[in-house]
């Protein structure tokens, strides 16, 4: 491309037409954007727009920098905008990220994509990841992540959403307490701690929510739930109770049995993974995604389900939460199915005391037949 410019740079609009901050489009204004930009689609977006157009404007080996959220370096929503972008432009190393405090007033995490106009064919993997900086990890933490994200991930069928969909009216609708009219139990994300299922804290009337509320042998499918609103995974086992949807379903497999699932999504190892490979988990209101979970690899060693899915039967049966011993050995069972090092499960135990949930002090030790094997 001989023509074109040099550089392209700017702080375009951050406005989104879905989701609960969309703003109103004009219908023929969404059908033009569909039609003519490949980044207006998963998440329509303006800037996006801008992004795609930047980088077609520019002549070979023209630059490209703008403002926009951290989360359209990663989100599977933002990949389209990814794609468009990279369809034009090979983005530089390590791009900055700004955080929250950068600029006054603004609260939404941001970076900076700054890239290179390539030349035509060059196109990177659909939708890959932009390579935003970690400041946050050392070269040991980095090469964890990396291995560990490499790895195949658990099969998707094994989560997905099934909680009642509610709004902020339907919430004015909820009991507090069962009553002639409200006889259907419903949990929340905060009935939900590692291995403890709490009482339900909101009553729903049926006839109010009608099919939006799922038939009782749809809830009884599930069989784990997994705490939303979360910087890591917390899971219990299901009693086929309904739930909102602050929590996210587990179901289960052959290979992949309930009690091991449990006991492996509340171990550190795939707790660190999900906390430093997920920008979500590290912002001002986390949030636990289906993506995320269907992102964790499955176990290396298939020999050790088995003995983790007894942890989590064990624990799971007493529904009391986890003692710092029962952690502990969580914890090996976890870090031996994924094969880890002895230097790797430093960094894992590094970042424990600051960021994983705590154990319930009141909980009871209960004597486990796991013994963690030798690493190197």
């Amino acid at each position: 491309m001989s023509r074109g410019f040099h550089v392209v740079v700017g702080n375009p609009p951050w406005v989104s037409y879905v989701g609960r901050a969309a703003h109103p489009l004009d219908p023929r204004e969404r059908r033009f954007l569909s039609e003519v930009y490949r980044s207006f689609a998963g998440y329509k977006n303006l800037q996006g727009v801008f992004i795609e157009r930047g980088a077609y404007l520019l002549r070979d080996k023209g630059r490209l920098g703008v403002i926009v959220p951290s989360s359209m370096s990663e989100l599977d929503g933002y990949a389209p905008t990814r794609d468009a972008h990279d369809r034009f432009c090979a983005c530089d190393p390590d791009l900055a990220d700004l955080g929250t405090d950068e600029f006054a007033g603004v609260f939404q995490p941001c970076m900076a994509l700054v890239s290179t106009r390539r030349p035509e064919g060059n196109h990177l993997a659909k939708g890959a990841r932009w390579p935003v900086e970690r400041r946050d990890l050392d070269v040991a933490s980095r090469a964890l992540m990396e291995r560990l994200a490499a790895l195949p991930p658990l099969p998707s069928a094994l989560f997905g959403e099934r909680g009642l969909q509610t709004s902020g009216g339907d919430v004015a609708r909820l009991a507090l307490s069962a009553d002639p009219q409200h006889g259907v139990a419903l949990r929340a994300g905060g009935d939900i701690e590692p291995f403890l299922r709490a009482t339900p804290s909101y009553y729903a009337d049926a006839t109010e929510f009608g099919t939006r509320l799922r038939t009782p042998l749809d809830w009884q499918r599930v069989r784990i739930l997994i705490r939303q609103t979360a910087r890591v995974p917390m899971a219990a086992l299901s009693d086929g109770g309904a739930f909102r949807n602050s929590i996210l379903a587990g179901f289960e497999s052959d290979a992949y049995p309930a009690a091991f699932l449990v006991a492996y999504l509340n171990g550190s190892a795939v707790r660190w993974l999900h906390y430093v490979r997920h920008r979500d988990a590290r912002q001002g209101l986390p949030q636990l995604k289906i993506s995320h979970l269907r992102a964790i690899p499955a176990p290396v060693f298939r020999e050790l389900v088995s003995p983790l899915a007894r942890l989590g039967a064990t624990l799971s049966d007493a529904n009391a939460g986890i003692s710092p011993v029962d952690q502990a050995a969580i914890d090996d069972g976890v870090a031996d199915a994924l094969g880890l090092s002895r230097g790797e499960r430093e960094v894992v135990a590094a970042w424990k005391p600051r960021f994983h949930p705590p154990a319930r002090a009141t909980a009871k030790a209960i004597d486990t037949s796991y013994r963690p094997c030798s690493s190197s």
